[in-house]
């Protein structure tokens, strides 16, 4: 009869291109996905090397194999196994938990981990088209995100950088085509059937949410390589409609975001080794490749050899579960300040007649592009004006902002991203304890050149109706909504200027890092991070604010908050 068995595969243990004599290698196990990552069991006889074990201390575990002492504590170790005469690496990890049984072994857990694919998932990475750097917004990353019952795609498709990685785009930041003009992306009209139907260009595939998370999170590419570009164009789905409101939490490290992605349409990932120092993140196809019955533990269990009556003592001892740094992520800043405004119509209906601009007359309700003449002025804080105003260039708002909250949070805090916001109520409070002003909570002042006593700044007075203003509800903005625009700002012509005191808060959130310490007995950084915004704020008044001085000396109170410190003690 012939004899169809082989050999079984000896797997042995490698650290550093070493085979410890001494080390045993128990059980390899495998996964898919990244619910239970790969890892390792290899015990050492402490019956042989007993003596060589330095006084047990499990922060510097010490083992010699007569050949050399080798610190076991995070040590890099390979599990290699020659299969069908060929050598083949079955498992790279680190050493992170010790099962020691006194009197007679030492069982050594070497797995991979999280912080192997590089750190946590950050917020949403955009392009600032007014510095060409790559920044980042502090939202959640959400590709495709609904948006008033609509799936609007928010992929970055333009010029203005070097770099071959993906970016979002804000869809609120290029409602206009001046808008996306400003930042260097093709305009796609919201109102278009090809952005109603989901399947617009700037819509992530799902090739393109993983890759994103790949250079996201893995971009060192220290432990373990990056699938390229094309394998996975090659094999992940490119439906521009798949993709749907798909949130990853901010904080998760790449085996998660990676599961998120992937499983729902059916993929799986595992590590693939290509020899015992170079290793990859490989996709897979669930229900594709050659099937194999093999036997395995139940997950969770700890490997055991045999059962035994012997009396001993076990110690389980986790290296990787301690957490060794903290992120502790705070509010986004806020800062109240005096903003003068610009026109939000064309400069070529300046002087429409004062008879054209009555609400509710025919001539009105025929001509809506004459609804926001004289009434309507912009911070224009994402670009989407293309006329200047007295001082006031073109495009003005996100220079201006990134100054503003530099100017009070430091050289280090992030550029504020052009993008669409509101005006916030004051931050100074009045006697009744309210936000000052009788706009929505905020000062408007217009430029009176008749003023009593030299021209200069004066209040809205409520008691005028051409005077009744609000705010704009999805731009920085006000609107005169009387029945005509108020005709002593009209009056003054190309001098005409209105501005606001008012808060707005940027895109980036406070945020602290207590950072790992020598002392840590994880010898890679297990960062946790910490979302505490509904605790720590940074609420601040910029020096133009007209109640700057009184709120310093005291005279006047102000919501303000700088819990920057606070959050550095709470991490």
């Amino acid at each position: 009869m012939a004899n169809n068995s082989r050999e079984g595969v000896i797997p042995v243990a490698l650290i550093a291109g070493i085979q410890p004599a001494l080390f045993q290698v128990q059980s390899v196990q495998v996964s898919a996905g990244g619910r239970r990552l790969d890892h390792a069991l290899v015990e050492v006889d402490l019956g042989r090397a007993g003596r060589y074990v330095k006084d047990l201390d499990l922060a510097r575990l010490i083992v010699n194999n007569g050949q050399q002492a080798i610190n076991m504590v995070g040590a890099e170790m390979a599990i290699v196994a020659i299969i069908d005469s060929l050598p083949k690496t079955l498992h790279w990890g680190r050493v992170s938990v010790y099962d020691i049984k006194i009197p007679d072994k030492l069982v050594l857990n070497c797995r991979l981990e999280f912080t192997h694919f590089g750190q946590p998932l950050g917020f949403q990475k955009v392009l600032d088209p007014g510095t060409g750097e790559i920044t980042r917004v502090d939202e959640d990353v959400v590709f495709n995100p609904e948006v008033k019952g609509q799936i609007l795609g928010n992929k970055r498709l333009g010029t203005g950088t070097q770099s071959d990685e993906p970016l979002f785009m804000p869809p609120e930041s290029v409602e206009t085509a001046a808008a996306a003009q400003f930042h260097q992306v093709a305009y796609s009209d919201p109102n278009d059937i090809l952005r109603v139907s989901e399947i617009a260009n700037d819509n992530w595939t799902l090739v393109d949410a993983v890759y994103y998370c790949l250079r996201d999170c893995n971009a060192a590419q220290a432990y373990v390589q990056n699938p390229p570009l094309a394998e996975l164009q090659q094999l992940l789905p490119q439906d521009k409609s798949l993709l749907k409101n798909q949130r990853l939490r901010v904080g998760i490290y790449l085996p998660e975001a990676l599961d998120q992605l992937l499983e729902p349409y059916g993929f799986t990932w595992r590590v693939h080794h290509d020899s015992p120092t170079s290793r990859w993140i490989r996709i897979i196809k669930n229900g594709r490749g050659r099937s194999r019955a093999i036997q395995l533990q139940a997950p969770g269990a700890s490997f055991q050899p045999s059962l035994s009556k012997t009396k001993r003592f076990d110690l389980q001892y986790d290296l990787s579960m301690a957490i060794n740094q903290v992120r502790a992520v705070g509010g986004k800043t806020q800062i109240e300040a005096t903003f003068e405004l610009m026109p939000a119509w064309p400069d070529n209906q300046d002087n429409l007649g004062q008879g054209l601009l009555f609400s509710g007359t025919p001539i009105w309700e025929q001509h809506p592009e004459y609804h926001r003449v004289w009434r309507d002025w912009v911070l224009n804080e994402d670009g989407s004006y293309t006329r200047g105003w007295g001082d006031i260039p073109p495009s003005a708002g996100n220079p201006i902002l990134t100054e503003l909250f530099r100017a009070v949070f430091g050289a280090n805090h992030p550029s504020v991203f052009p993008r669409r916001r509101k005006f916030l109520p004051t931050l100074t409070r009045g006697d009744d304890g309210n936000p000052i002003g009788s706009t929505g909570g905020c000062l408007v002042e217009y430029w009176n050149s008749k003023k009593k006593g030299g021209a200069g700044w004066e209040p809205l007075n409520p008691a005028l109706p051409f005077f009744q203003c609000r705010l704009l509800e999805h731009e920085a903005g006000i609107r005169f909504s009387g029945p005509q625009p108020p005709y002593l700002i009209r009056r003054e012509k190309e001098s005409a200027r209105v501005r606001i005191t008012a808060t707005i808060e940027s895109d980036s959130r406070i945020f602290k890092v207590a950072q790992r310490q020598a002392t840590s007995v994880n010898p890679q950084v297990n960062e946790w991070v910490a979302d505490v915004a509904d605790r720590f704020h940074a609420r601040l008044l910029h020096g133009s604010s007209p109640y700057h001085s009184e709120v310093t000396g005291g005279q006047r109170k102000a919501d303000q908050a700088d819990g920057r410190n606070a959050l550095q003690a709470f991490a």
